[in-house]
């Protein structure tokens, strides 16, 4: 995929998203100095936004563009048949990871199906209004998860058939020039048995159609980290810094400031992720976002919390 792997320790899998053992683990790293601090700099979705710059689907790049949309919260009222004032953030926070991230990653309806199902129990999930999503998709006509065999046809009043649905008005309505882009990047993979990334780099070789498809974007945006990481290691030389960066972790840096340059390697990191990337590839047709954490001084990256500047 030309993405990254980490080693010795690898970082990309210490827990964050179960708050028990990432209170046990993550508590271990802390800066080497008492007045240092962690700080991580993280691009926001940059793998979808990357995607955007291949596949120049309007209505993707529509959402990546413009900040009064929310394509998680449009697809979390469409999965969970919810209206606008009823969506919740975890609800919107499943339908991003149990169904349009899965879904532009080559997954289908009948496993989102499954984990969609499965998390109203799991994560208690209701409505902004306190009902029950099983209770409220019961009162939409649904009353059950449905077969997941894909020799089974879905049966209407079935939340499979409901997702069904839902995945045909994803791709032949919602990202319809996004799918063309997939069947017309594989039949030219097919051709000529390889193709180029926008960073420079040849993929050949035995690729499935899933791989094909994904390979460009995943590559590419750790591509765009790879680059801004050197380029801020460029600067802190250049500028005699006593910051020094840890590694990156999927989309983001990490970096042990010293005292006193934090607001400084802030900028610095913030202009190169932002500015001078697009500058550098001019294919990057999408703006940048980057999300900033800092812990606090002499404390842990268990503690990190938004940074603003």
């Amino acid at each position: 995929t030309y993405r990254s792997s980490v080693s010795d320790p690898n970082t990309q899998n210490i827990p964050i998203r179960d708050t028990y053992v990432a209170s046990l683990v993550r508590p271990c790293f802390i800066s080497r100095s008492p007045s240092g601090q962690i700080c991580e700099h993280d691009f926001s979705g940059i793998e979808v936004r990357v995607s955007g710059c291949y596949n120049k689907d309007p209505q993707l790049l529509t959402y990546i563009r413009d900040k009064t949309t929310d394509m998680h919260r449009d697809m979390a009222m469409e999965c969970y048949l919810l209206e606008l004032n009823q969506v919740t953030k975890e609800a919107r926070y499943c339908a991003k990871n149990k169904f349009v991230f899965p879904e532009f990653y080559g997954d289908w309806y009948l496993s989102c199906a499954n984990s969609l199902w499965m998390a109203i129990d799991r994560m208690q999930l209701k409505t902004a209004q306190g009902v029950s999503l099983k209770e409220h998709l019961r009162r939409k006509g649904i009353k059950r998860l449905g077969s997941l065999d894909p020799d089974v046809r879905p049966v209407p009043g079935t939340f499979v058939h409901h997702l069904q649905t839902v995945e045909k008005r994803f791709w032949e309505d919602r990202f319809a020039v996004y799918s063309q882009w997939k069947v017309d990047w594989w039949e030219a993979f097919l051709k000529k048995g390889y193709f180029d990334t926008y960073t420079g780099f040849r993929c050949g070789g035995l690729l499935d159609r899933k791989q094909c498809v994904n390979y460009p974007f995943q590559g590419s945006a750790f591509h765009c980290l790879l680059w801004c990481l050197i380029r801020v290691q460029k600067m802190l030389r250049k500028y005699r810094m006593r910051t020094v960066l840890i590694g990156q972790i999927h989309d983001s840096l990490l970096s042990d400031v010293a005292k006193g340059e934090l607001k400084d390697y802030t900028e610095i990191a913030h202009k190169i992720m932002t500015v001078d990337l697009k500058k550098h590839w001019r294919w990057i047709i999408v703006p940048m976002e980057v999300d900033c954490e800092v812990a606090p001084c002499g404390r842990s990256w268990l503690e990190k919390e938004k940074y603003n500047g």
